[in-house]
């Protein structure tokens, strides 16, 4: 049987991050459990925003799905603002004149090697437009717009802190490998798909919701002693219980403040990844070798032993704003992964395809 297993983005910069945090993650599966409580985490209010916008494109109302609610499980406060902000987009962008090829789509594509070999390849595209006439769109940025050629464009939609360095922000997508992945493989979707127009994708259209600040009250549990948002509390016949220690406090009500700022909207237009860009070929170079490494590293009795660096220092192992690696304990013979209580494992045969014939 002939197994082969597809490289996409999240794989190989999790792989230039770390190699055995990729092979603990897309190997082994093992993965952080979801929070059993509610949420305002980047990851939760990136997947809240995601569902509601694919919903939109879909259906042309922003609404988020109950199952996608069920496993966010966000805070009420965090859930109005992300409500908030779609209906914001909605007003923002209106109806934009291109006609939508894909939403929420996984594609595949090779890259072909000099020997004749190729490295199989994933990328999903939070949606795809074909452009049938030259346009001109809004950019949010002040006295800036963009010109869109006729063509393809990947299209995806991110949240940001408002905090965080705008320009800094713009500069990474210059240089980030997620719209080369997208483009190869709306490529090669467009030309296994004659009866769409075989014309070129011309680039990656970035929509960017900035977070407007929100005011979450805090309180300190009198049992256990942490500090947390008083919508973690259960409110019970008024009175708000912990859910880590069962706890029950008394807390006076939270103090209303103003209304939040709106959302800050804004796009970036990226130029398509040409086959003579330098920075394209470095990066397909990367993907290749990256996806070689991983398959020695899975026939491997000892993945750590496959490569030359798999930890690439351990100075990365604990982040100076987000803490230590949930792995760096097991891989410092300090725990195991049973032991690790925020640790579970998943199904990964997802990340692999089973290309055998005949068999």
């Amino acid at each position: 049987m002939n197994i082969t297993y597809p490289i996409d983005f999240t794989q190989w910069s999790t792989y230039q991050s770390c190699p055995m945090l990729w092979w603990e993650t897309y190997v082994n599966g093992w993965r952080k459990k979801p929070a059993d409580y509610q949420r305002d985490d980047a990851l939760c209010i990136g997947s809240l925003y995601h569902d509601g916008m694919e919903n939109f494109l879909r259906t042309g109302k922003p609404f988020i799905k109950q199952e996608v609610l069920d496993e966010c499980t966000p805070k009420p406060e965090a859930l109005e603002m992300v409500v908030s902000m779609l209906e914001e987009y909605q007003l923002w962008a209106g109806l934009e004149d291109w006609q939508l090829i894909t939403i929420e789509k996984p594609l595949e594509f090779n890259i072909q090697l000099a020997d004749d070999a190729f490295v199989p390849c994933m990328a999903k595209l939070d949606a795809s437009v074909l452009v049938t006439k030259p346009i001109r769109i809004e950019t949010g940025q002040v006295g800036q717009t963009e010109e869109l050629e006729i063509g393809y464009y990947t299209y995806e939609h991110k949240t940001k802190a408002a905090t965080s360095n705008r320009a800094a922000f713009l500069r990474r997508w210059e240089l980030d490998a997620q719209p080369l992945f997208q483009q190869r493989a709306l490529e090669t979707y467009i030309k296994a798909n004659p009866d769409l127009p075989q014309l070129p994708v011309r680039g990656t259209i970035i929509n960017v919701a900035e977070k407007p600040s929100i005011y979450i009250p805090v309180r300190t549990c009198k049992g256990c002693k942490t500090k947390q948002d008083m919508s973690s509390y259960e409110i019970v016949n008024g009175h708000y219980v912990c859910r880590l220690c069962g706890f029950t406090n008394e807390f006076a009500p939270a103090i209303k403040t103003s209304a939040r700022q709106p959302t800050t909207f804004y796009r970036i237009k990226l130029p398509a990844h040409g086959w003579n860009n330098p920075v394209t070929n470095i990066i397909l170079e990367s993907i290749a070798s990256t996806h070689a490494n991983m398959m020695a590293m899975r026939a491997a009795t000892f993945p750590e032993e496959a490569i030359a660096n798999p930890y690439n220092g351990f100075a990365k192992c604990i982040h100076p704003m987000w803490g230590p690696c949930d792995f760096v304990d097991i891989h410092t013979s300090q725990s195991t992964h049973e032991a690790t209580l925020t640790l579970h494992q998943i199904d990964t045969t997802k990340y692999m395809k089973d290309n055998s014939v005949g068999t």
